[in-house]
């Protein structure tokens, strides 16, 4: 019953890059030898998007690739995007992810289910590199059906974006994937990264 959560990685392709005087390989691997030392094995692990640096480039994605591999043997690794990252690219680096996401053409999507909730975690990456996001209709509509679909447990919904009413800086569609939320009463969270806030 136990799930660990990254999010906003932003690993460049050199494992040494400093960005604002921060090294974002050296915190993921903090994060994985925590993660490796908890008591218990986590049922999955959920990465919310931005995994690469800026622009989602090959190198990235492949020193990602490497610094994430230990949690593999921990437990699955479920990977989607932020506005950091490149679709294309991103499959290319990772195709068995490609090969199990074909519910919404063009979005990384998936159910991930366990017995006390199902996890819905959505791609709300529109253009690389520009800070808001969408979902769009095809995905909301998704959505709604693979809820509807699964009324007996507690559902967590998951993207990169910030909910954002204005459109500027978060998600553009919120007003409508809150329409989504109110039809199914089953939603009790909606998880998002992007803001780099974590209280």
């Amino acid at each position: 019953h136990t799930f660990a959560l990254f999010s906003d990685s932003h690993i460049a392709g050199n494992p040494k890059k400093i960005f604002k005087n921060v090294n974002m390989a050296d915190n993921l691997k903090a994060c994985v030898s925590e993660l490796a030392a908890w008591p218990v094995k986590p049922a999955a692990a959920i990465v919310n998007g931005d995994l690469a640096f800026k622009f989602g480039l090959p190198a990235d994605y492949a020193t990602f690739g490497n610094l994430i591999h230990p949690v593999r043997a921990l437990a699955p690794v479920h990977l989607t995007l932020g506005n950091h990252d490149q679709r294309a690219r991103f499959w290319k680096a990772f195709p068995h992810d490609e090969e199990r996401v074909k519910s919404v053409p063009h979005k990384q999507v998936m159910v991930v289910c366990s017995e006390r909730a199902n996890w819905f975690v959505l791609d709300s990456l529109e253009i690389t590199d520009h800070t808001p996001g969408e979902l769009g209709t095809a995905q909301l509509e998704w959505l709604s059906r693979e809820l509807s679909a699964r009324p007996g447990k507690p559902a967590i919904v998951m993207a990169h974006h910030s909910p954002d009413v204005t459109g500027h800086f978060g998600l553009k569609d919120t007003p409508a994937l809150e329409e989504v939320f109110l039809k199914h009463r089953q939603v009790k969270a909606f998880v998002f990264g992007h803001t780099h806030v974590w209280n």
